[in-house]
C-alpha cells in the first residue's frame, strides 16, 4: 500500500499538465480516483482523492500558486496535506475500530465510497468554506484484456489495446524506472479516447533506465467544471490501471 500511495504522489506532476481541457480559469481542482493493481499477483482496488486550490484563478494552475485552506474532508475523512506538494489528499485504507477520520494523520480511514461524494472545505485567505454534493462517473474500461507485457522494450513502438472505454474525455499512459534508483524517471503519453489501440513511439521511452521493477499506468480521466460558493473549479474523476514488477529492456 505504501508504495501505492508513493505512485500516486509521484503523479501529482502529471495531475497539474493534465488538469484543465477548456478556457475555464479555475480556483482549484477536486480529483476522485479508482485504482486497479497488483499485490502479491493479486488484483486489488484501491479508491483516493485530493484537492488542491490556488488564489490565482486560471486555466493551469502553477505550483506556486497554490494556496493553502483550514482543511478538507471528504465523506467524513479529513485529508492529510502535504507541505511540499501543497495539496490535500486520502487514500483508502483498511478499516478498523482504532481509526479517527477527524485526524488527517491517522494513516486508517473508512471506505471512500464514490457513490455518495460529499465535500466539506473549511476555507482561507481566498477560498472560501464549501459544503456540496458532486455526483461525477468515474470512468472505466476492461482491464482483463488489456495487452500489457512484462516486458517493456524501449527500442520498439509500444502497442496497447483498450477495450470498451467509458465515460473518459482521454486516456493517460505513465512509466517508470526502478523504483530503487536513486533518481527514478518518468515519462508519459497522451490520447484521446477515440480508438482502442494506442502506438506508443520509442522516443516516449528515452528518459527510463532498463532494469526490473518498473511500471506501466492507465489512466482514464473525464473532466467537468461546476460553480461552488461563487468560484469555478475543475473536478477530474480517474480510473487507474497499474501493471508493477515491468523488466525495461533496450
Amino acid at each position: 500500500m505504501k508504495k501505492l500511495l508513493i505512485l500516486i504522489q509521484l503523479c501529482f506532476a502529471i495531475i497539474l499538465k493534465s488538469q484543465s481541457v477548456s478556457n475555464y480559469s479555475i480556483n482549484g481542482v477536486f480529483v476522485n480516483t479508482q485504482t486497479k493493481y497488483f499485490e502479491n499477483n493479486q488484483l486489488k482496488n484501491n479508491n483516493s482523492v485530493a484537492a488542491y486550490f490556488s488564489y490565482n484563478p486560471a486555466m493551469h494552475i502553477q505550483l506556486n500558486d497554490i494556496d493553502k485552506v483550514n482543511w478538507v474532508k471528504y465523506n467524513g475523512v479529513k485529508l492529510k496535506h502535504s507541505g511540499q506538494k501543497k495539496f490535500y489528499s486520502k487514500s483508502e485504507k483498511v478499516n478498523n475500530t482504532n481509526h479517527n477520520d477527524d485526524d488527517e494523520d491517522d494513516e486508517e480511514c473508512n471506505s471512500l465510497n464514490f457513490n455518495s461524494k460529499h465535500w466539506l472545505v473549511k476555507g482561507k485567505n481566498s477560498i472560501p468554506d464549501m459544503n456540496f454534493m458532486y455526483n461525477g462517473t468515474i470512468p472505466s474500461f476492461d482491464t482483463q484484456t488489456i495487452n500489457l507485457k512484462d516486458t517493456l522494450k524501449k527500442s520498439d513502438t509500444l502497442f496497447i489495446t483498450i477495450n470498451n472505454i467509458q465515460d473518459a474525455d482521454s486516456i493517460l499512459v505513465s512509466f517508470a524506472d526502478n523504483d530503487q534508483l536513486p533518481t527514478r524517471h518518468y515519462c508519459a503519453f497522451q490520447a484521446p479516447n477515440y480508438a482502442n489501440t494506442y502506438y506508443i513511439p520509442p522516443s516516449v521511452f528515452n528518459p527510463l533506465a532498463i532494469g526490473p521493477r518498473g511500471f506501466i499506468q492507465i489512466k482514464a480521466i473525464n473532466y467537468n467544471y461546476q460553480t461552488v460558493a461563487g468560484k469555478q473549479f475543475l473536478f477530474r474523476n480517474v480510473f487507474n490501471y497499474v501493471r508493477p514488477n515491468v523488466r525495461i529492456i533496450n
